[in-house]
């Protein structure tokens, strides 16, 4: 027979660790710039690389970034953490790792 006293302790211990890690979602702050700046390199013409990559691919990026894409050339690839919303109209902030568009100013 088994001891269910041993798996009834289990239970409860990984219970608590996943509770000790558990953060309440934060609001996320509403959105108070006017616009969203371009990325550094977004009008560049952007050539393909060499490579072995299908030319439809190739030509499938090239017009991507044509009609607004946003091109990540210049910009730092960290992580961030967002602002993200749900049908029933509540946001909150997640974490993820994203190219980081630098502000007109620099920042």
């Amino acid at each position: 027979m088994i001891r269910k006293r041993p798996l009834t302790i289990a239970a409860l211990l990984c219970l608590s660790l996943v509770a000790a890690d558990f953060q309440p979602p934060r609001d996320a702050p509403p959105m108070t710039a006017s616009e969203i700046p371009l990325p550094p390199q977004q009008k560049t013409t952007w050539k393909a690389p060499a490579s072995t990559l299908p030319e439809t691919l190739l030509s499938a990026t090239t017009i991507l970034f044509d009609q607004g894409l946003a091109d990540p050339r210049g910009c730092e690839y960290r992580q961030v953490e967002i602002g993200v919303g749900n049908p029933w109209g509540r946001s909150s902030i997640t974490r993820t790792r994203a190219w980081v568009i630098p502000a007109p100013d620099g920042t």
